[in-house]
Formats: C-alpha cells, sequence, structure tokens
C-alpha cells in the first residue's frame, strides 16, 4: 500500500535525477534559474550537493529540502552569533577568489552541517545509520518515534549528538583561527566576532534533549 507521503512527496529516481540536472545546470534552465535557484542563495549551505559533501544524504534534494528549516535554525544559533553580518554575507557569495576567505566558508559549511545533524538526530523524520541519512517517507506524524530516554538506544543518541556537536564546535574554532591569523583579509566590519569577550573555553555547545546552544 502507498502511504499519503510517498503519494505526496514522491522521491523516485527519475524525480532525483531532474532536481540534480535543475540544480547542477542552472544556466541551462533560465526561467527555473530566475525562480527557484536562488531560494536557499541566502544559506552557507544552499545546495543539496554541498551538504552531501560532509554528511552523506544520498544526493536526496527531497532530504535536503526537508533539512532547511533545520539549516536555518542553525546559522541564527551558531553562526550569526559567531560573525557579524557583513562577513557572513561576503562568504555566501559564490565568486569568492581568497584562498583564506574559501577556507573559512569551507568550516563554517561543515559546521553548520555538523550541528544540522546534530539537531535532528532524535527527531524521529529522518533514517540515520553508518550510511548516511535518508528522509522517512512512510512515517505519519502519530507514529514518529518517541525520543527515549534510558536505555542502549538512549545513550546512542546521546553519543551520536555530543559526536556532532564537537565536530561543529572545532570547525568553528578552525574558522577563528585562519580569520584571526589575518585580519586584514576579513575587513568587512570593524568587529569581526560578535563577542570578543567569550573565551574558547566557554565556547561551548551544550545539550538537552531538543536545546543545543552556544
Amino acid at each position: 500500500m502507498t502511504s499519503a507521503a510517498n503519494f505526496y512527496v514522491p522521491d523516485t529516481k527519475a524525480w532525483q535525477l531532474l532536481l540534480k540536472v535543475l540544480e547542477t545546470t542552472p544556466d541551462a534552465f533560465p526561467d527555473w534559474q530566475a525562480n527557484y535557484s536562488t531560494i536557499n542563495a541566502d544559506l552557507l549551505v544552499s545546495s543539496t550537493a554541498t551538504f552531501d559533501k560532509y554528511y552523506n544524504i544520498f544526493e536526496s534534494r527531497q532530504t535536503f529540502l526537508a533539512l532547511i528549516p533545520t539549516i536555518r535554525q542553525v546559522e541564527d544559533q551558531y553562526i550569526n552569533t559567531f560573525l557579524c553580518s557583513e562577513l557572513i554575507e561576503h562568504l555566501k557569495s559564490t565568486s569568492i577568489s581568497e584562498p583564506s576567505q574559501k577556507q573559512v566558508k569551507v568550516f563554517l559549511q561543515k559546521a553548520v552541517v555538523a550541528f544540522t545533524i546534530s539537531k535532528i538526530y532524535d527527531e524521529g523524520l529522518f533514517l540515520l545509520d553508518a550510511s548516511g541519512l535518508r528522509l522517512k517517507y512512510d512515517t505519519l506524524p502519530y507514529e514518529q518515534a518517541k525520543i527515549p530516554d534510558y536505555g542502549k538506544q538512549a545513550d546512542q543518541i546521546s553519543r551520536a549528538v555530543a559526536k556532532q556537536n564537537d565536530n561543529g564546535l572545532s570547525y568553528l574554532l578552525n574558522a577563528k583561527d585562519i580569520i584571526k591569523a589575518d585580519l586584514s583579509k576579513f575587513d568587512q566590519c570593524e568587529i569581526v566576532f560578535i563577542n570578543e569577550a567569550k573565551s574558547e573555553a566557554s565556547f561551548q555547545p551544550y545539550n538537552t534533549k531538543s536545546t543545543l546552544g552556544l
């Protein structure tokens, strides 16, 4: 029996291939480029290919679309409270050529992906295993898995969340080190870091069962 989710959100190979062609060759489809290709351009991780580079989502455009709200939350929580807005906007440009700026952008993208995976790990909307992440198409809202409070599964989730938090933190600190090593390349704003008084010792993400923060 075909579920409602499968009916309304097809994820066939042909559909995925079409989305991949549209995403990777926008110049060949000017109407699509003008109306749809820039929808997520305001994000550091703005495409399926970029996300898939740092965490396997099997090149699924549907999975990426489902992750976008969480990606936006992560940018607000971790990136927009870390660097000045002018620098962030500059780094989102596709025309960056300066090597250190490109390095910082990559580390920020890796951090966004890590914190995104951490946030969605226990939501029950995705299938996560050793091979990567998939969107659950056949799970109805009332069937969504409950977050375990104890036992082996709860321990596994806690360890996975902590690991992704640590990865995200390391990426942000790497970006910070690059910027501090050559501030002249990051002169888009007078004060690069939002909170200069925050020490690296206090620059730690924490987590509860539903919240992450710096």
